[in-house]
């Protein structure tokens, strides 16, 4: 009578592993709670949510021996979006492909402004010549000369331009800057949770798709054809799940906090608008004799939410960079290798209306 006890709970446990739709390998780790969660309720107001799985047609992507990165970004963008419609059913989710067919990046960027969509995310593959490098990466708007040939590789077949002004004040004025910041940490977070699985953080590149939609728009690399531990879960089924399935955990998380911010009924608090340093740095008469040091300026610092909206002052800056650091987002202009044309320029914003942006050395915000 006991072996037959034991046999059955030997058999029993077998039987729940392959009957998972997540395997045990992909998912056990220290953080397996962090992938489990109840739905939430969806956010007043948010509908409709565009996923976009990059490249396709003859457009193939990265790729690896015959392993493509325009079908693995497909097969996760619609398992994500299954189980987001199966969770959420009056959610409406669009994708600006279901098959193997070449869309271009501008109807890319329409399918999710002229469906007034509240979220986008483009899925896609990474690829580098070093073969150690692996991980996942997701991308917000910003200026980065480190992921430029990222954008190149991604978006070649777009020459870049300069962001339309309409299109960034309307993402300052309904936050998507910050909201898309938010959602990509929680993606990194959740992605840190898979076995195997190395977060390499949330980055910013000017991607096209990131650059024109107006709502906020996060861009994943979920892992490096060239790895071959990211490809053995990039090109198998169950992989693919995992990682669909830990973007969605952190789609809810994004949901139930910006429920949570409606029901308290006020945005954020300012720390500072127009900050001021506690004491002026000291600014060195010679800054050519440092040649190696890079600087920016801050003009801004906010908790969450900030409040930010379109004026004249507003619309004079070209360029502007969003980093988040703690529970802090700080609003960067500018990349000056000379100190003197840094102070000059912030003698020009304070001019124009931002009174306390003060000068700081790049990486020290």
């Amino acid at each position: 009578m006991l072996k037959i006890t034991f046999s059955f709970i030997y058999l029993f446990a077998i039987v729940t592993v392959f009957a998972s739709p997540f395997p045990i390998s992909y998912l056990l780790n220290d953080n397996i709670e962090e992938l489990v969660s109840s739905p939430c309720n969806l956010p007043a107001g948010f509908r409709t949510i565009v996923i976009d799985p990059g490249h396709g047609g003859n457009d193939e992507g990265c790729k690896t021996n015959k392993i493509l990165e325009k079908d693995i970004s497909l097969q996760i963008a619609l398992k994500l979006g299954h189980q987001l419609k199966t969770s959420y059913p009056e959610l409406q989710i669009i994708y600006t492909r279901e098959s193997d067919r070449y869309v271009s990046l501008q109807d890319r960027i329409a399918t999710a402004n002229h469906n007034n969509a509240d979220l986008f995310i483009s899925v896609h593959c990474n690829y580098v010549q070093e073969k150690y490098v692996s991980g996942s990466e997701t991308y917000v708007l910003g200026e980065d000369r480190k992921s430029q040939h990222l954008v190149n590789q991604e978006e070649s077949h777009y020459h870049q331009e300069e962001f339309i002004s309409s299109i960034r004040f309307k993402k300052l004025e309904n936050h998507a800057y910050i909201k898309s910041l938010d959602l990509a940490s929680k993606i990194e977070d959740s992605f840190a949770g898979l076995r195997g699985m190395k977060s390499r953080g949330v980055r910013h590149g000017a991607f096209r798709v990131l650059q024109m939609t107006t709502m906020p728009s996060v861009l994943v690399e979920a892992g490096f054809l060239s790895n071959k531990r990211d490809l053995k879960r990039l090109q198998s089924l169950e992989g693919q799940a995992a990682i669909a399935q830990s973007i969605y955990v952190a789609c809810q998380n994004y949901f139930e906090e910006l429920t949570e911010i409606e029901n308290e009924g006020t945005p954020s608090a300012v720390v500072r608008y127009h900050p001021t340093p506690a004491a002026p740095a000291p600014f060195i008469a010679q800054p050519s004799t440092i040649p190696s040091k890079k600087y920016e300026i801050q003009i801004a610092e906010f908790t969450s939410i900030p409040l930010i909206s379109k004026n004249e002052k507003w619309n004079t800056l070209k360029e502007i960079k969003i980093v988040q650091k703690d529970d802090r987002y700080l609003y960067m202009y500018g990349d000056f290798n000379n100190l003197a044309q840094a102070v000059k320029k912030q003698e020009e914003l304070n001019a124009q209306g931002f009174k306390g942006a003060f000068v700081v050395e790049k990486g020290e915000e």
